[in-house]
């Protein structure tokens, strides 16, 4: 079997084991507007009808830090949702909650906009784990006035989905096809659907081109820092000797950096990872 087709099979296994908390995949998914209108009208429990999505949309703050968001989406009466999936307690910290809404309110809204016409705005963690501690399935937060407790009624809210709650619910539901990996075994066909386009159909060959891109991306990586190890292996080595070394240390240090991360992210098993590492080290021994 050529390298061609060892890498074909690699994707495939790593593709049957993508669910939606995979922060890549989930983004692939959401791209359409059904399933994120059905997200919406689980968690707000009436139907919201979307008419402009951006996915991985990079709010940019001239005066500091700016932000990539997951899924920013806006309904037919200017409201805006901004859907976040996390898979640690730090990616949903209830700050970044307050610096998101920040940036939406930035970057979405006119500024001859009147007060009283800045839209109604979202941001939605769903997370693996319960961030806030309480046990719920979901907490709605909402600033108030402490000494009355009436609603401070800003319209800017902050709603955290319990990944660890699964159950008959329509909600719970939900939070097991996020879990899935076999779309088969999931509740919403509208979510299925598009799990099984990517997983089955024609989208699989775009899953395969977006890790191949990975792959890429960390080998120029590696060819960077190879330049920088190179020009210091050279002072000892040699110029020639030096560049050469310096390319094929970080080559191999940007895949190693790629396997890491899909690793970390779930998607690899302890297995699968030393594997990949023994055979870039094996394919480096033998100066590939």
């Amino acid at each position: 079997m050529n390298l061609v087709s060892n890498r074909k099979k690699e994707y495939h296994e790593l593709i049957n084991q993508l669910h939606l908390f995979h922060d890549d995949f989930m983004v692939l998914v959401f791209k359409d507007v059904s399933c994120v209108e059905l997200i919406l009208s689980i968690i707000f429990h009436y139907h919201i009808h979307i008419i402009q999505i951006h996915v991985q949309d990079n709010l940019r703050n001239l005066q500091g830090r700016s932000g990539i968001l997951d899924i920013v989406a806006v309904d037919e009466k200017g409201n805006i949702y901004n859907i976040e999936v996390q898979n640690d307690k730090e990616g949903a910290h209830p700050k970044r909650a307050r610096y998101h809404g920040s940036l939406m309110d930035v970057h979405m809204i006119n500024k001859k906009t009147a007060w009283k016409d800045i839209p109604k705005s979202s941001v939605i963690f769903i997370t693996r784990q319960d961030v806030l501690g309480y046990g719920l399935a979901m907490y709605h937060v909402d600033r108030r006035i402490d000494e009355n407790g009436e609603s401070f009624n800003d319209e800017q809210g902050v709603i955290y989905i319990n990944g660890e709650k699964e159950e008959d619910t329509p909600l719970g539901r939900l939070i097991h096809d996020f879990k899935c990996t076999d779309p088969d075994e999931m509740y919403y066909e509208v979510l299925a659907k598009r799990v099984r386009y990517y997983k089955e159909g024609e989208g699989k060959k775009e899953m395969c081109e977006i890790w191949d891109k990975i792959r890429r991306d960390g080998e120029a990586v590696g060819e960077v820092r190879g330049k920088e190890i190179g020009r210091e292996e050279g002072k000892i080595l040699g110029r020639e000797e030096g560049k050469l070394l310096g390319r094929v240390e970080g080559k191999m240090e940007g895949r190693l950096e790629n396997l890491q991360t899909l690793y970390n992210d779930g998607i690899l098993t302890k297995k699968q990872y030393d594997k990949y590492i023994n055979d870039i080290q094996l394919s480096q021994s033998l100066g590939f």
